[in-house]
């Protein structure tokens, strides 16, 4: 006669044993296969979320688009190993309740090398959502890092308008003032610094080199200003280090870099011909990075010849490629330069 009692326990048992090896089973698949980030939205109706990675100034191809939940449903999305680590870009449409109207709010976050959990409560108006992320280091980390760079940027900031600004350039506060100011950049910097150190292990450490600050001798003139920011711009860039990439840190850092050559031109042809410039002394800086980094600038910079209808400017960028000629969108562009 069967023991029922012994019977469940035994099948208790096997249960338990059967779920912690599905556990151990799907973690590893898991770290195989990349990572996954739930995602809950809070307070609404419904919702539709769409995910694509970047590359740069690009949005790739979506992970998903216009996945749809509803109240507190929660949504996996799991990410390829070959997108990790990186910044993602979330679009969300939601409804409040049956009767309103379609809003629509834009988030970025890092996924990196573990699996967490990121819950949106979006709000009616513009820069109100509050994001709540558990089980995450990237995020969380970045965020503290970017506020408390913010608070040690103010006085830095207020130093910087009084040795611009002060109408008496030979009095002696602005001397010490000078001085002040450099003490507190190199600070500035050297906290960047051991920031990186410290969170090395992140994917977000590889960004807080685009808080870098450029030191400004106050006592030049802006011309002279800003051909040495010019000149030392990718000074404290990794050139090497191609996840810089999987960023929109690194567009951004190319437009203010662009800005310095083109913003005092006054016609299009100016525009043209300073924009041809900034692209020739970035190529030719990038030489020595990676590949890849190379390539992305030279992209960069033809697609805005393309757009700008600049056709001599992918002749002049031909002898500082490295080996970029063959893909066939900038044989293309070159070729259309050439004609």
């Amino acid at each position: 006669m069967v023991n029922l009692k012994q019977y469940h326990e035994k099948l208790k048992t096997a249960l338990v044993v059967l779920s912690g090896f599905l556990f151990m089973a799907s973690a590893v698949l898991g770290a195989e296969n990349g990572r996954f980030v739930a995602i809950q939205v809070e307070g609404v109706q419904s919702a539709q979320i769409t995910v694509r990675p970047f590359e740069g100034a690009r949005v790739k191809k979506p992970l998903i688009i216009n996945e749809r939940l509803f109240g507190s449903e929660e949504l996996r999305l799991n990410i390829p190993e070959h997108l990790l680590p990186g910044e993602f870009y979330l679009n969300l449409n939601f409804r409040v309740n049956g009767k309103s109207k379609l809003y629509s709010t834009v988030h970025t976050f890092f996924a990196g090398n573990e699996n967490f959990k990121m819950k949106i409560k979006p709000g009616i108006r513009p820069n109100k959502d509050i994001l709540e992320f558990t089980g995450d280091y990237e995020n969380t980390t970045y965020q503290q890092f970017k506020n408390e760079a913010e608070n040690r940027k103010q006085k830095i900031i207020l130093l910087e308008q009084l040795l611009s600004q002060y109408d008496y350039r030979d009095a002696s506060v602005l001397g010490e003032a000078d001085i002040e100011y450099k003490k507190r950049i190199a600070e500035f910097n050297d906290w960047t610094a051991d920031q990186t150190a410290k969170h090395s292990s992140l994917y977000v450490s590889n960004l807080f080199c685009f808080q870098y600050l450029h030191p400004v001798n106050h006592f030049q003139s802006e011309d002279e200003k800003r051909h040495r920011k010019i000149e030392h711009y990718f000074d404290h860039i990794n050139l090497n280090d191609t996840v810089l990439l999987r960023s929109r840190h690194f567009n951004h850092f190319m437009v203010e870099y662009v800005n310095l050559f083109t913003h005092l031109a006054s016609t299009s042809d100016e525009r043209d011909s300073l924009y041809v410039e900034a692209a020739k002394f970035a190529c030719k800086i990038t030489l020595n990075g990676h590949l890849k980094t190379h390539n992305w600038i030279m992209d960069y910079f033809l697609e805005g010849m393309d757009f700008y209808g600049i056709g001599h400017g992918p002749f002049v960028l031909q002898k500082h490629m490295r080996k970029a000629k063959d893909d066939k969108n900038k044989t293309s562009l070159f070729t259309r330069g050439k004609n």
